[in-house]
């Protein structure tokens, strides 16, 4: 079973590569390195929430949390200036 993160990683990966961008111009858009990037995309767990959302908003991504329970979401957009 595929980890949150790795799934996350996906995400990045397939909507990166639909929008035709290399991981360095994408990693130029949000401002962080091509190492992180690859880390991202490659699900590591341990990766930096600030440049997370930041690769996430260069791609007109957003970030939901919601409760549990599937009540409704408690902020529908993150950003790295929030």
């Amino acid at each position: 079973m595929r980890t949150s993160c790795e799934i996350l990683g996906e995400i990045v990966r397939v909507t990166r590569r639909r929008r035709r961008l290399t991981q360095g111009d994408l990693a130029k858009l949000a401002g962080v390195g091509t190492a992180f990037l690859y880390e991202l995309e490659n699900g590591k767990p341990t990766v930096r929430m600030d440049k997370v959302l930041a690769v996430l908003v260069a791609l007109d991504l957003a970030f939901t949390v919601e409760k549990a329970n599937g009540d409704r979401p408690i902020r529908t957009r993150l950003t790295p200036w929030d």
